[in-house]
C-alpha cells in the first residue's frame, strides 16, 4: 500500500511540475496588442515614404508654382468663336471680374491677370488655360466635344452644321504677328490650351476639314493696342519674344480715326490734301484756331512722346486716338 502511495504522490508531484505547480500560464498580451502594433508599423513605413516623395518633388512643385503668368503679370490675348462659319459676336465684359484672373474686357480681348483675382494661385502657372477661362465667365460652357455661349443654343459634336455634321475644334496662333496658315489645330481637350500672351484662339464648330479663321480683325486690332498701351505703362513685362513687331500683321486694318500702334501716327485713310504725313490741313474745323495742322513741337506725325491735346501719346494712346477721331470726323 505504502508503495501505492508514493507512486500515486510521485506521479502528482511530476504533473504539478509539469503544469507549473497546477496553474497553467496564458499570454498575458491580448491580440489586439499585436494588431496595434503591425498598425504602427505601416503607418510609420508609409509616412517615411511620404516624406521622401514631398523631398524629392519640393523643387518641381516649387518651379511650377513660379511659372508665368504669375500674378504680378499680365497679358491678353484675342479669342473669336466661328459657328457653323458665323462669327459670333464678342462676348460682353465679365461681370464677376472682382473675382477672377482671367476674363475678358469686352472687346474679343482676354486679359491674364491672376493678381486680380482673391486667389490667384488658382490662375497662376499651369492654371492659366482656356478651360479656366471657360469656368470662369458665367454661363459659358466649354468641354472636349460642346460649346454654349451665354444665351445661346447647345453645339455638340455629330450636330447638324449646315448640311454636315459639325465638331468642335479649337485653332490657336501663338502670336498675331503670325500668318494665317500658321496656325494649329488643337488636337485634344480644348480646355487644356495654355494662354499665351499676345495669342490668338478661334473656338469653331464646324465641319472636318473647316478652314478656320482667325479672330475678327478689329479684335486682333484692339489686342495690339491693348498690349502695346500695357508696356508702355509698365505694367505688364514684355513677355512677347525678342524682335516681335507691335504692327498690324498683313489683312489687318489700322483702327479709323485711331493711332497706328507701330507708330503712334495718325492712320492712313484720312481725306485727301491733308498736308503731309499723316497732318491735318492748316485751319481744319476741330483744331484750336491758328494751329495750322498738329500743335507746335509734336514732332511729327509719328513721334510718340508728342502731347497731342494735353494728352501723351506713349502714356495714353487709346485718349488720343479718341481725339484724331473727333479731328478726323470735323475735317470731313
Amino acid at each position: 500500500m505504502r508503495d501505492t502511495k508514493r507512486v500515486s504522490a510521485g506521479r502528482k508531484v511530476a504533473r504539478a511540475a509539469a503544469t507549473g505547480g497546477g496553474r497553467t500560464y496564458r499570454s498575458q498580451r491580448p491580440m489586439g496588442w499585436y494588431a496595434t502594433l503591425v498598425g504602427i508599423v505601416i503607418v510609420g513605413t508609409l509616412t517615411v515614404v511620404y516624406s521622401r516623395y514631398e523631398l524629392q518633388h519640393a523643387s518641381s512643385k516649387a518651379a511650377a508654382s513660379q511659372a508665368p503668368p504669375t500674378a504680378s503679370d499680365h497679358w491678353y490675348a484675342a479669342i473669336g468663336f466661328d459657328l457653323c462659319g458665323n462669327m459670333a459676336s464678342n462676348l460682353p465684359q465679365n461681370t464677376n471680374l472682382a473675382k477672377v484672373g482671367i476674363a475678358t474686357i469686352g472687346n474679343g480681348v482676354i486679359q491674364i491677370a491672376p493678381g486680380s483675382a482673391p486667389k490667384p494661385a488658382a490662375f497662376e502657372g499651369a492654371n492659366a488655360t482656356l478651360g479656366k477661362f471657360a469656368s470662369s465667365y458665367p454661363q459659358l460652357l466649354l468641354t472636349a466635344t460642346s460649346l454654349r455661349l451665354p444665351g445661346g443654343r447647345l453645339y455638340q459634336n455629330g450636330d447638324a452644321c449646315g448640311n454636315k455634321h459639325g465638331v468642335l475644334q479649337v485653332r490657336t496662333w501663338k502670336q498675331f504677328t503670325l500668318s494665317n496658315s500658321a496656325g494649329k489645330v488643337f488636337s485634344g481637350d480644348p480646355r487644356s490650351i495654355k494662354l499665351v500672351n499676345g495669342q490668338l484662339i478661334t473656338v469653331a464648330f464646324v465641319p472636318p476639314g473647316t478652314t478656320i479663321p482667325k479672330p475678327p480683325a478689329l479684335d486682333i486690332t484692339d489686342l495690339i493696342k491693348t498690349i502695346t498701351s500695357a508696356q508702355s505703362a509698365g505694367s505688364t513685362p514684355s513677355s512677347l519674344p525678342s524682335g516681335t513687331s507691335t504692327s498690324l500683321p498683313p489683312g489687318v486694318p489700322a483702327p479709323p480715326g485711331g493711332i497706328h500702334p507701330s507708330t503712334g501716327g495718325l492712320p492712313s485713310g484720312l481725306p485727301s490734301g491733308t498736308g503731309g504725313a499723316g497732318g491735318l490741313p492748316s485751319g481744319t474745323s476741330g483744331l484750336p484756331s491758328g494751329t495750322g495742322g498738329l500743335p507746335s513741337g509734336t514732332g511729327g506725325a509719328h513721334s510718340l512722346g508728342a502731347p497731342v491735346g494735353g494728352a501723351s501719346l506713349s502714356k495714353a494712346p487709346l485718349a488720343a486716338g479718341r481725339l484724331a477721331k473727333a479731328s478726323s470726323t470735323g475735317a470731313r
